[in-house]
């Protein structure tokens, strides 16, 4: 299974993660390309995988990446995550963390600039007065396009899980 022309594959997905959910999704967007260099995701029907869609995000190209896109859908472990729906929200007005440049800039909105499958796995400390917990984090995000060429949409795949291991080594790699 190829997408993008040479963009990614199913198996060079498959040397980053064995995350089953995180596999099923990336197989369910491989397939709704078919023949074309991209999916249309307008074309998408995310209820052909209901169990997966509390994980998924959207965020909207069609305006570039310089007016910080927008979520346009956002599943439900994400609004859990940040404890508030976020469509209409932006990457910089959600992410807190402390590697924006690394993870947004130089990852996610290179789904757009260079129209690469993105994928992250990373371990994370939240703390404030109230909370003191660690949680993974492991996405993948495809480009997408209605017309085969621009993209305008990046469909995403989040899913977090509690760890007690301390934040290690983050991998952020384009396909």
């Amino acid at each position: 299974m190829n997408f993008g022309g040479g963009v990614a594959t199913i198996e060079q997905i498959r040397e980053l993660t064995d995350n089953p959910r995180l596999l099923g999704f990336a197989e369910f967007v491989l397939d709704q390309a078919g023949d074309a260099p991209f999916p249309d995701y307008k074309k998408i029907d995310l209820m052909d995988i209901a169990p997966l869609v509390r994980f998924v995000w959207v965020i909207d190209f069609r305006n570039g990446i310089q007016n910080r896109p927008k979520f346009v859908f956002s599943g439900t472990q994400l609004d859990e995550h940040y404890g508030m729906n976020i469509v209409g929200k932006c990457f910089e007005e959600i992410y807190v963390e402390g590697d924006f440049d690394r993870a947004i800039t130089g990852n996610y909105y290179q789904v757009y600039a260079q129209k690469k499958v993105a994928y992250t796995f990373r371990r994370a400390h939240y703390f404030d007065d109230y909370v003191d917990r660690y949680k993974c984090a492991e996405a993948i995000a495809f480009p997408c396009s209605a017309n085969g060429t621009d993209i305008d949409y990046g469909l995403g795949f989040i899913e977090y899980s509690a760890t007690d291991a301390a934040p290690d080594e983050k991998i952020f790699k384009l396909l």
